[in-house]
């Protein structure tokens, strides 16, 4: 066997391990219910993440393997998780059942949010959505409806 032939093999064999394996994750999400999005496997029990992407999905055992000594790992105990929504809110298109918290600005005082929220505690009918409205009712962020809680 020519020389140049077993130096690159023993190069390929020695440099190997540092080319196949990744680094560990930075955090693992285990013993949840995680949503993947892909009808073959809609959920998963774990997620490995390295920086901001997701670098393993599968079963706790799985991806407990790949953990590290510098792998946050959180147990979810069974909890949801639904990756990549970072905002999560309704508008609502038709006037709901509402009642409507009345305040001068978008800063009202805790003394004027105690008020309205026993005001809305008295008149409110039962199951209403309490909307904060702000009395200048402008359009856009200086103004409109605030939904408060549902």
């Amino acid at each position: 066997m020519p020389r140049y032939l077993v130096a690159a093999l023993a190069f390929f064999f020695v440099q190997w391990p540092c080319v196949a394996q990744q680094p560990s994750p930075d955090l693992i999400l285990l013993n949840g219910k995680i949503f993947t999005s892909n009808s073959a496997r809609p959920y998963v029990e774990a997620l490995a993440i390295r920086g901001e992407l997701i670098v393993a999905a599968g079963s706790t055992k799985e991806v407990s393997a790949l953990s590290g000594p510098q792998t946050k790992r959180v147990d979810l105990g069974g909890r949801v998780v639904i990756p990549g929504i970072n905002d999560a809110h309704y508008h609502c298109d038709a006037e709901p059942n509402a009642f409507h918290l009345q305040f001068h600005g978008m800063d009202p005082t805790w003394s004027e949010v105690a008020d309205q929220l026993a005001v809305a505690e008295t008149k409110a009918p039962k199951e209403a959505l309490i909307i904060w409205r702000d009395r200048s009712n402008s359009p856009g962020p200086s103004g409109g409806d605030r939904n408060i809680t549902g």
